[in-house]
């Protein structure tokens, strides 16, 4: 037996090479990785949570989880990897405990992997609750430093709302219709390190928006192009590429087996689906699966060289499934709060950007280092809810009809970060849509433009503020950070990359359009009601911006069914309608001023 004194003198020279010898041998056999791609923790409720990793061990290992950091008494599951779906598992927690940390690790044989997690389960559905969620899109740079402070606020949730790593360009935009490329569009996803770390403690949810490989909408590319013919005019035109159905498939697929997802209500339609957290309902609505191509909303007329934007009502952003699947949903929620959360903003000003760019649809700009003419910014925005008026009205009045209250829209895609209080938009919207991007200036840009023309746009796009707008010389990467304070308010906020609030709103409760309080409510009456076809109408005290005055006729579904007359700014208002070739039953006469509408109810017998 050799003495200490023997092998401190004879074997080791030192003391710190003993102690790192002695820590390889202890450690590194007992803590090494063998997860690649990992853990990434979804799927969230009051009781259960689904965990997804990649691994290239070959054998079953297990993975503990407990509410206490130290595992003193972990509840176990032996999992294996699925060879045919990329060495991944996704593995569900089920008997969980509502709100309450529960940390996981995983051990292959008898090893623990040096990546853990770590989550906290929703509160009781319901239940009136203090928390905070986090959202975002668009990242594409190096450049990651919003993950770290989304981390450190340590959110129930992250609201992801698609461009997630670009992999259209990153990789190819055909790459959808090879499965084994859609696969390494995942890996790419839970590679990038400074989101990879954010991962392993905050939660995520995500809907796909268009370079995330599906395209504008439907399996459909359409590029807004031009050239100059013999007379040195622009002529503009639609380059459309069709992208293969397998590839639209292969994405649904990749979706569900890589990505620890909430139950999907129907995949040949969309990946769209509700969450619930305490007293909020949460709608992911799926902009992209099942709507129609911006190409199929412009009309051109070659003998003057003029395109003209008029989509008809088949010009969908929802498709016919998921809308009436919304509508059911809002209608039967019981929640406090409705987030209504999409890829592409809804704020319905945006038209204005559509009727600017036809205006202008033969000149050429140059906005934010980017060339194109006017038609390729009206074709851009038309993509948008604005653009798909019919629906967005649609909707509008169903919630109004329906009196539906505290829904706020949470959006991407448009490379910055703003807030409206909903006078704009229709509903309250937060549009975080610029966590890894070179450039945030779309509303600085737009409003150069828009400005000169009566049309700020602090004022009349984004009322409550963001990057550049107004005094805010902000234009730093962010993201989102919506608080939720129990039943009586919501605070919307955009944060950037140094942690610094660049703006905040908050809601009070029982606010549908904008919570802006007017000296005077606009109110409609209506007589005789009921009526047999002939309805005298008389509005007072009309809420007016410049947009023009519609008052037109719904049915119960919020759907359109006579246009009644359009008008400018006037206080009180007089209209004889002749209702006599509409079915008998309830409709809604609706005033909509732009920023506000205002419904009632009649009986046609």
């Amino acid at each position: 037996m050799f003495s200490t004194n023997f092998i401190k003198k004879n074997m080791f020279p030192s003391y710190p090479l003993l102690f790192f010898l002695i820590s390889c041998f202890i450690y590194f056999p007992l803590s090494a990785q063998y997860i690649s791609h990992g853990p990434v923790i979804g799927g969230i409720t009051h009781e259960s949570a689904k965990i997804f990793v990649r691994t290239g061990f070959d054998q079953p290992f297990i993975l503990e989880w407990d509410d206490d950091v130290a595992f003193n008494s972990p509840l176990s599951a032996t999992i294996s990897i699925d060879p045919l779906k990329d060495s991944s598992v996704i593995t569900e927690l089920t008997g969980l405990q509502p709100n309450t940390f529960y940390y996981i690790r995983f051990k292959f044989n008898g090893n623990a992997d040096i990546r853990q997690g770590r989550f906290k389960t929703f509160p009781f559905p319901g239940a009136p609750s203090n928390f905070t969620l986090v959202t975002g899109s668009c990242q594409e740079t190096a450049n990651m430093k919003v993950f770290d402070r989304m981390k450190e606020l340590d959110p129930l949730l992250m609201l992801h709302t698609g461009d997630y790593t670009y992999p259209s360009y990153q990789l190819d935009d055909t790459y959808p219709a090879v499965y084994e490329t859609v696969q390494l569009s995942w890996r790419k996803r839970y590679e990038e390190d400074r989101m990879v770390e954010m991962l392993y403690t905050v939660p995520i949810d995500y809907i796909h928006d268009d370079d995330d490989g599906f395209g504008v909408a439907m399996n459909y590319w359409t590029k807004p192009k031009y050239y100059l013919n013999a007379n040195n005019q622009v002529v503009n035109y639609f380059e459309v590429d069709t992208l293969p159905i397998q590839g639209r498939y292969n994405h649904m697929r990749a979706y569900t087996e890589y990505f620890p997802h909430y139950p999907l209500v129907d995949t040949s339609q969309g990946l769209y689906h509700k969450i619930t957290i305490g007293n909020a309902d949460i709608f992911f609505l799926d902009t992209r699966s099942s709507a129609r191509p911006n190409h199929e909303a412009f009309q051109y007329n070659p003998s003057t060289n003029v395109w003209t934007f008029n989509p008809d009502t088949s010009y969908t952003i929802l498709g016919h499934a998921q809308k009436n699947w919304l509508k059911q949903e809002l209608l039967n929620s019981t929640a406090k709060w409705k987030f209504l959360v999409c890829g592409l903003p809804f704020n319905k000003r945006l038209k204005m950007l559509i009727q600017f760019g036809m205006t202008f649809q033969g000149s050429v700009f140059n906005i934010g280092g980017e060339t194109g003419t006017g038609f390729r910014l009206a074709a851009s925005f038309s993509n948008y809810w604005a653009g798909h008026i019919h629906e967005q009205n649609e909707l509008l009045d169903f919630i109004t009809i329906n009196n539906l209250k505290d829904i706020i829209v949470i959006s991407g895609d448009t490379h910055h970060n703003v807030i409206d209080d909903g006078t704009n938009a229709g509903l309250p919207e937060l549009n975080a849509s610029g966590l890894s991007v070179t450039d945030l200036s779309l509303a600085y840009y737009i409003n150069q433009y828009s400005a000169p023309l009566g049309y700020p746009v602090l004022d009349s796009v984004w009322n409550k503020g963001g990057n550049g707008l107004g005094l805010n010389p902000n234009f730093k990467n962010a993201f989102g950070k919506i608080d939720v304070f129990g039943n009586d308010s919501v605070k919307l906020c955009i944060v950037d990359e140094d942690g610094v609030a660049i703006t905040c709103y908050t809601l009070e409760h029982s606010s549908i359009i904008s919570t802006k309080e007017h000296t005077l409510k606009t109110q409609l009456h209506v007589f005789p009601n009921p009526g047999k076809g002939i309805f005298n109408v008389y509005a007072e005290n009309i809420q007016t911006t410049q947009e023009p005055i519609r008052l037109y006729v719904v049915n119960i579904e919020g759907i359109t069914v006579k246009e009644l007359s359009t008008f400018h700014k006037v206080n009180n208002f007089e209209f004889t309608a002749d209702l006599s070739n509409l079915a008998n039953g309830i409709y809604f006469i609706i005033l909509d001023s732009g920023s506000h509408r205002t419904a009632i109810r009649i009986l046609k017998q």
